[in-house]
């Protein structure tokens, strides 16, 4: 046995700070009356406009879903809650007449953008069905995301699409009653071309680049949404969308990540420190006195393993002996 100083010290774990997403617009719809959505609702920023524009439409309501769209990033402590409003997009009532869009404009970028949302299958229809969210200009899209039925009603596959409207297959399967990150990024490349990938659940889903042409310098000014359907009385399709963040990187339309947890320090000095050589398979009990005469056990018994065994205790100014 020895006596030492002993200074233990457990620091709070301190992280630098996230530095603060850089966002450019954002809309929870978590604050806009169920119906229409022609408002903007308090939470929404970064906006031009006064509201969704030429939204005053049953194919496009604000709902309160059933559950709230939430979405947890796999193996992180991020997650993003939609909370108790969402946009709900419908091909219904069949055949559209035309194609019903929404947006909202933002202010012009000629540089890259990301554009990140929620997005859950409620129904599947069937045939020409497609729900559409794009972020582009005035004049149509640059970057679209198309949501079309799967032919067994499972649910609705996510397609990066170009403006042409080619399609490289179907794209990953989004099964109904399933919520769905969608990161969607426009990068320019020249004053001519913006190359268009996506991520789905945070999976990088185009194995391919898509080079979108554009007029000379184009910049991008809106993020749109829109539904359409050739269907006559066929089943309709209506998805839920939430969370629309659009910003200059990945990282900016991703949720901020939870603060660390701090554990307050702790020091112990001086201490005592008891240490002996253990043999296996016996139970070794260490015990302290502060007369020799009546013992007391400290701590729990300890099994050996062949290997040294030791304990820690604080010093006072009372006289203690210890034994094993």
């Amino acid at each position: 046995m020895s006596s030492i100083s002993l200074r233990l010290l457990i620091f709070a774990v301190i992280a630098a700070t996230p530095l603060k997403a850089q966002l450019i617009s954002y809309e929870s719809f978590s604050d806009m009356p169920l119906g229409n959505v022609a408002g903007t609702g308090s939470d929404s920023s970064g906006w031009l406009d006064s509201g969704w524009s030429n939204a005053i439409s049953g194919y496009y309501q604000c709902v309160d879903p059933t559950p709230d769209l939430t979405y947890q990033f796999t193996n992180s402590s991020r997650f993003i809650n939609g909370g108790n409003r969402a946009l709900r997009v419908t091909t219904a009532p069949e055949p559209t007449s035309g194609t019903h869009r929404a947006f909202r404009t933002i202010s012009a970028q000629n540089t890259t953008l990301h554009a990140s949302f929620l997005v859950r299958a409620e129904a599947v229809g069937s045939g020409t069905d497609a729900v559409e969210f794009n972020v582009g200009d005035a004049a149509g899209a640059v970057g679209r995301v198309v949501l079309t039925p799967n032919l067994d009603g499972t649910g609705m596959h996510c397609a990066l699409i170009a403006p042409n409207g080619f399609s490289w297959g179907a794209g990953p399967l989004l099964p109904v009653g399933q919520t769905t990150h969608v990161v969607l990024r426009l990068a320019r490349t020249s004053a001519t071309l913006y190359k268009t990938q996506y991520w789905v659940n945070g999976v990088l889903s185009s194995a391919f680049d898509i080079d979108i042409p554009v007029a000379s310098n184009a910049v991008l000014s809106r993020v749109l949404v829109s539904s359409s359907s050739a269907d006559t009385g066929g089943p309709a399709s209506t998805v839920s969308i939430d969370e629309i963040r659009v910003g200059y990187t990945y990282n900016d339309v991703l949720p901020a990540a939870p603060p660390p947890e701090e554990v307050p320090s702790v020091q112990i000095e001086p201490a005592m420190r008891i240490r002996w050589v253990s043999e296996a398979n016996k139970s070794y009990q260490p015990q302290k006195s502060y007369n020799l005469t009546s013992w007391s056990n400290f701590g729990s018994a300890r099994s050996g393993n062949g290997a040294p065994l030791e304990f820690f205790d604080s010093v006072d100014d009372s006289k203690a002996f210890y034994r094993v």
